[in-house]
């Protein structure tokens, strides 16, 4: 299948950009409200904050990706709770977007694809609480 392969391959270019991008971004510790990019700091750019004073689920996930980059781990939860677990995510879809460009002829059987979507909705649902939790503080 032609549009399979176009969506494995988008995904794939997708996580190598996040991660490559997340590699070349510097954060040095919690107090940084933004990133440094070859040296130059970028301000961190929230529509939630700009417009309503307030963080949005994925406030500090930039940051944390930055962190969880270049191993970073304390810090970058500390940015984001959510945030390793989701930049762990784009991590996987390297060698499964691989696998499956390379083997499309390997299926995944339908009693264990419902499994395969827990992590993606876990860290939905983590992402929610997260916010939630940061609203009472």
């Amino acid at each position: 299948m032609q549009s399979e392969r176009v969506n494995h391959l988008a995904y794939l270019r997708l996580a190598i950009a996040i991660i490559y991008l997340s590699l070349l971004s510097d954060v040095s510790s919690i107090n940084d409200d933004c990133i440094k990019v070859f040296g130059i700091k970028v301000p961190a750019i929230c529509t939630s904050m700009t417009f309503f004073s307030t963080p949005c689920p994925g406030c500090g996930l930039t940051r944390s990706f930055a962190a969880a980059a270049h191993g970073n781990i304390d810090l970058a939860s500390k940015f984001n709770r959510t945030g390793l677990a989701l930049f762990l995510l784009v991590v996987f879809q390297l060698p499964y977007r691989l696998i499956k460009l390379k083997a499309p002829q390997i299926r995944i059987s339908e009693k264990i694809r419902p499994f395969l979507l827990l992590p993606s909705y876990s860290i939905l649902i983590m992402l929610i609480v997260n916010w939630f939790i940061l609203q009472m503080q």
